[in-house]
């Protein structure tokens, strides 16, 4: 992990994936590796602070607005308005899982 992942370790973190929002990509219990230093662009998977909860979603950048998009299809896309608070922690670089 440290040669693939960890270039910048004072910028990367681990987090473990607590729901199904992102099957089939990210299961739940998945550890995610997220870079606090990658810049976040459209189509990015993101780890997140939105209204209070902490989430991972596919970020999407539109000319009306920012879209936070599950993989899982079963939820609805969540259109960030002005009143919500949103916080980047960083870009998700990569997924391991347990065996």
């Amino acid at each position: 992990l440290d040669e693939k992942y960890l270039s910048n370790k004072e910028s990367t973190f681990l987090v473990r994936a607590g729901g199904d929002s992102m099957e089939p990509e990210i299961k739940k219990g998945d550890i995610l590796v997220v870079d606090r230093s990658i810049k976040l662009e459209s189509g990015k998977i993101a780890a997140l602070y939105f209204n209070g909860e902490a989430i991972c979603k596919q970020y999407l950048k539109t000319s009306t607005g920012i879209i936070l998009r599950s993989m899982n299809t079963k939820y609805k896309d969540i259109i960030v308005t002005e009143s919500d608070e949103l916080e980047l922690f960083g870009v998700v670089i990569g997924i391991t899982r347990d065996v």
